[in-house]
């Protein structure tokens, strides 16, 4: 009785941003549409196109919001407000994207190559110029997780409209930079997007238990 009253109340938290949960689902419908449509090749290619000189500047730095210090500001101001169970939640949820990011790239996708090698001598490339491009380890996009993990984790502390609009646009933001510097294809973006979420449910779901 006491596991469903908690999976109702993770609902009824997540029903109270629909904000960021339905552009979450609209943006994963429209994902699922084109991967089951088109090869990863031919929707890379076709992004590949709008490169802009707006786009050289803005994307490396964009592209920042998915990395490892949004989770150490978040645990610093948990700390700093006393806020344990917050903070070792954000623990956990660093720990389970890092297991399963980190495991699929090393043990079961290591061979997956990255735009830069998988075009390399059939199609030309939209590089930025001061930008170190990867190789392989493509799938799934670590950055990407952590962005969707830590801006929806955000939201389940600070729901207001606002902030969960800004916390999809900021996810969103780093699933493309991270294809227009070429450093990963849709696909891997994608399921980046879907770890990271389910990471943050996971330990919002812990978060519930412990109150």
């Amino acid at each position: 009785m006491e596991e469903n009253l908690t999976k109702t109340t993770l609902w009824q938290e997540i029903k109270a941003r629909p904000y960021f949960f339905i552009l979450l689902i609209f943006y994963w419908i429209l994902g699922s549409f084109l991967l089951f449509n088109f090869s990863k090749k031919e929707i890379h290619l076709a992004l590949n196109e709008f490169h802009t000189s707006f786009g050289d500047i803005i994307f490396p730095w964009l592209t920042h919001l998915g990395e490892e210090w949004v989770y150490l500001v978040i645990g610093t101001i948990f700390i700093y407000k006393k806020k344990y169970k917050e903070f070792i939640s954000t623990c956990i949820v660093v720990i389970f994207q890092i297991i399963i990011v980190q495991g699929m790239k090393h043990l079961i996708f290591s061979d997956q190559p990255r735009p830069k090698t998988f075009f390399e001598g059939v199609a030309s490339l939209n590089f930025v110029e001061g930008v170190e491009v990867h190789g392989f380890l493509s799938f799934p996009s670590g950055h990407t997780a952590t962005a969707f993990s830590a801006f929806c984790w955000i939201i389940f502390f600070h729901k207001q409209p606002v902030w969960q609009c800004v916390a999809f646009v900021a996810c969103l933001s780093v699933a493309v930079s991270r294809m227009y510097l070429q450093q990963h294809f849709f696909i891997d973006t994608f399921f980046g997007s879907i770890i990271g979420t389910l990471c943050s449910l996971l330990g919002y779901y812990y978060y519930l238990q412990k109150k």
